[in-house]
Protein backbone atom coordinates (compact mmCIF):
# COMPACT_ATOMS: atom_id res chain seq x y z
CA UNK A 1 0.00 0.00 0.00
CA UNK A 2 1.32 3.38 -0.97
CA UNK A 3 0.26 6.94 -0.43
CA UNK A 4 -0.01 9.30 -3.37
CA UNK A 5 -0.94 12.94 -3.71
CA UNK A 6 -2.68 14.05 -6.89
CA UNK A 7 -2.50 17.74 -7.67
CA UNK A 8 -4.37 20.00 -10.10
CA UNK A 9 -3.14 20.14 -13.66
CA UNK A 10 -0.98 23.20 -14.32
CA UNK A 11 0.00 22.66 -17.94
CA UNK A 12 -1.61 23.04 -21.33
CA UNK A 13 -1.97 19.84 -23.35
CA UNK A 14 -3.00 19.75 -27.04
CA UNK A 15 -4.18 23.37 -26.90
CA UNK A 16 -6.51 22.77 -23.95
CA UNK A 17 -6.47 25.61 -21.45
CA UNK A 18 -5.13 24.52 -18.04
CA UNK A 19 -7.92 26.49 -16.30
CA UNK A 20 -10.45 24.45 -18.30
CA UNK A 21 -8.72 21.23 -17.30
CA UNK A 22 -8.74 22.22 -13.62
CA UNK A 23 -12.32 23.53 -13.69
CA UNK A 24 -13.94 20.79 -15.80
CA UNK A 25 -11.78 17.69 -16.18
CA UNK A 26 -10.14 17.40 -12.77
CA UNK A 27 -13.39 17.74 -10.78
CA UNK A 28 -15.00 15.27 -13.20
CA UNK A 29 -12.42 12.65 -12.29
CA UNK A 30 -12.59 13.62 -8.62
CA UNK A 31 -8.89 12.92 -8.56
CA UNK A 32 -7.83 15.95 -6.55
CA UNK A 33 -7.47 13.86 -3.43
CA UNK A 34 -4.69 14.18 -0.92
CA UNK A 35 -3.29 11.23 1.05
CA UNK A 36 -4.93 8.53 -1.01
CA UNK A 37 -4.11 4.88 -0.32
CA UNK A 38 -3.36 2.89 -3.45
CA UNK A 39 -4.62 -0.67 -2.94
CA UNK A 40 -3.73 -2.09 -6.36
CA UNK A 41 -2.28 -0.79 -9.62
CA UNK A 42 -1.28 -1.84 -13.09
CA UNK A 43 -2.06 -1.69 -16.79
CA UNK A 44 -5.41 -2.76 -18.22
CA UNK A 45 -7.06 -2.29 -21.60
CA UNK A 46 -10.30 -0.29 -21.48
CA UNK A 47 -13.00 -0.21 -24.12
CA UNK A 48 -14.07 3.37 -24.82
CA UNK A 49 -17.68 4.31 -24.13
CA UNK A 50 -18.17 6.58 -27.15
CA UNK A 51 -15.19 5.71 -29.34
CA UNK A 52 -15.43 1.91 -29.18
CA UNK A 53 -11.67 1.35 -29.34
CA UNK A 54 -9.39 -0.39 -26.88
CA UNK A 55 -6.96 1.86 -25.03
CA UNK A 56 -4.17 0.71 -22.75
CA UNK A 57 -4.43 2.64 -19.48
CA UNK A 58 -2.64 2.62 -16.17
CA UNK A 59 -5.14 1.98 -13.36
CA UNK A 60 -4.96 2.55 -9.62
CA UNK A 61 -7.54 1.26 -7.16
CA UNK A 62 -7.51 3.99 -4.51
CA UNK A 63 -9.27 4.77 -1.25
CA UNK A 64 -9.13 8.42 -0.14
CA UNK A 65 -8.85 9.20 3.58
CA UNK A 66 -12.55 10.03 3.63
CA UNK A 67 -13.47 6.68 2.02
CA UNK A 68 -15.21 6.01 -1.26
CA UNK A 69 -13.08 3.60 -3.31
CA UNK A 70 -12.29 4.72 -6.85
CA UNK A 71 -10.65 3.18 -9.87
CA UNK A 72 -8.55 6.00 -11.33
CA UNK A 73 -6.98 5.63 -14.76
CA UNK A 74 -4.20 7.45 -16.59
CA UNK A 75 -2.67 7.40 -20.05
CA UNK A 76 0.69 6.98 -18.32
CA UNK A 77 1.69 6.77 -14.64
CA UNK A 78 2.50 10.20 -13.23
CA UNK A 79 0.22 12.08 -15.64
CA UNK A 80 -3.06 13.74 -14.75
CA UNK A 81 -5.91 11.23 -14.52
CA UNK A 82 -7.94 10.55 -17.67
CA UNK A 83 -10.91 9.48 -15.57
CA UNK A 84 -12.12 7.66 -12.52
CA UNK A 85 -14.86 5.23 -11.55
CA UNK A 86 -16.67 5.18 -8.23
CA UNK A 87 -16.47 1.47 -7.40
CA UNK A 88 -18.08 1.73 -3.99
CA UNK A 89 -21.47 0.59 -5.34
CA UNK A 90 -20.16 -1.41 -8.27
CA UNK A 91 -19.82 -5.11 -8.81
CA UNK A 92 -17.21 -6.87 -10.88
CA UNK A 93 -17.68 -9.94 -13.03
CA UNK A 94 -15.79 -11.97 -15.61
CA UNK A 95 -16.83 -10.99 -19.11
CA UNK A 96 -19.10 -13.47 -20.84
CA UNK A 97 -17.64 -12.50 -24.24
CA UNK A 98 -15.51 -15.43 -25.48
CA UNK A 99 -13.56 -13.00 -27.68
CA UNK A 100 -12.21 -11.22 -24.58
CA UNK A 101 -9.52 -13.36 -22.98
CA UNK A 102 -8.89 -12.11 -19.46
CA UNK A 103 -11.84 -9.72 -19.83
CA UNK A 104 -13.95 -8.46 -16.96
CA UNK A 105 -16.60 -5.84 -16.33
CA UNK A 106 -16.98 -3.24 -13.62
CA UNK A 107 -20.71 -2.56 -13.43
CA UNK A 108 -21.73 0.72 -11.80
CA UNK A 109 -25.20 2.26 -11.57
CA UNK A 110 -24.28 4.58 -14.47
CA UNK A 111 -22.10 2.51 -16.79
CA UNK A 112 -20.45 -0.83 -17.42
CA UNK A 113 -16.67 -0.59 -17.89
CA UNK A 114 -15.20 -3.37 -20.04
CA UNK A 115 -11.57 -4.14 -19.21
CA UNK A 116 -8.99 -6.77 -20.09
CA UNK A 117 -5.88 -7.81 -18.19
CA UNK A 118 -2.65 -9.22 -19.59
CA UNK A 119 -3.21 -12.64 -17.99
CA UNK A 120 -5.79 -14.77 -16.21
CA UNK A 121 -3.88 -14.27 -12.96
CA UNK A 122 -3.93 -10.45 -13.28
CA UNK A 123 -7.63 -10.51 -14.13
CA UNK A 124 -8.37 -12.60 -11.03
CA UNK A 125 -6.28 -10.23 -8.87
CA UNK A 126 -8.14 -7.16 -10.17
CA UNK A 127 -11.53 -8.82 -9.65
CA UNK A 128 -10.57 -9.88 -6.11
CA UNK A 129 -9.38 -6.38 -5.15
CA UNK A 130 -12.39 -4.65 -6.69
CA UNK A 131 -14.74 -7.09 -5.00
CA UNK A 132 -13.13 -6.40 -1.62
CA UNK A 133 -13.75 -2.65 -1.78
CA UNK A 134 -17.26 -2.96 -3.13
CA UNK A 135 -18.09 -5.73 -0.65
CA UNK A 136 -16.96 -3.49 2.21
CA UNK A 137 -19.21 -0.69 1.01
CA UNK A 138 -22.12 -3.09 0.48
CA UNK A 139 -21.53 -4.53 3.95
CA UNK A 140 -21.58 -1.01 5.44
CA UNK A 141 -24.78 -0.22 3.55
CA UNK A 142 -26.41 -3.45 4.73
CA UNK A 143 -25.42 -2.74 8.34
CA UNK A 144 -26.89 0.74 8.00
CA UNK A 145 -30.13 -0.69 6.64
CA UNK A 146 -30.21 -3.28 9.41
CA UNK A 147 -29.70 -0.59 12.04
CA UNK A 148 -32.63 1.36 10.54
CA UNK A 149 -34.87 -1.72 10.60
CA UNK A 150 -33.95 -2.46 14.23
CA UNK A 151 -34.46 1.17 15.23
CA UNK A 152 -37.87 1.26 13.49
CA UNK A 153 -38.89 -2.00 15.18
CA UNK A 154 -37.79 -0.71 18.59
CA UNK A 155 -39.71 2.54 18.03
CA UNK A 156 -42.86 0.64 17.07
CA UNK A 157 -42.47 -1.62 20.11
CA UNK A 158 -42.11 1.39 22.42
CA UNK A 159 -45.09 3.09 20.81
CA UNK A 160 -47.14 -0.08 21.23
CA UNK A 161 -46.09 -0.36 24.89
CA UNK A 162 -46.89 3.29 25.51
CA UNK A 163 -50.23 2.83 23.74
CA UNK A 164 -51.15 -0.18 25.90
CA UNK A 165 -50.05 1.68 29.05
CA UNK A 166 -52.29 4.59 28.08
CA UNK A 167 -55.21 2.19 27.60
CA UNK A 168 -54.49 0.60 31.01
CA UNK A 169 -54.36 4.05 32.62
CA UNK A 170 -57.67 5.03 30.98
CA UNK A 171 -59.23 1.75 32.18
CA UNK A 172 -57.91 2.39 35.72
CA UNK A 173 -59.28 5.94 35.62
CA UNK A 174 -62.64 4.60 34.44
CA UNK A 175 -62.69 2.04 37.28
CA UNK A 176 -61.86 4.79 39.80
CA UNK A 177 -64.73 6.87 38.44
CA UNK A 178 -67.13 3.94 38.82
CA UNK A 179 -66.21 3.42 42.48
Amino acid sequence: KATVSVLNCSHTQKGVDAAFVNRVLVPKTEAVVMSTTVLFKGYLNKLGEVNKQWKKRYFELVVPQKGGARLVYYRQPGESPSGSVNVENAFTQVSSDPLLPHGFEVVTPNRTYILTASSQEKMEQWIAELTKVSAVSMENELFGQLENVISDAETRKLEALNGSQSKDEHAADANDADS
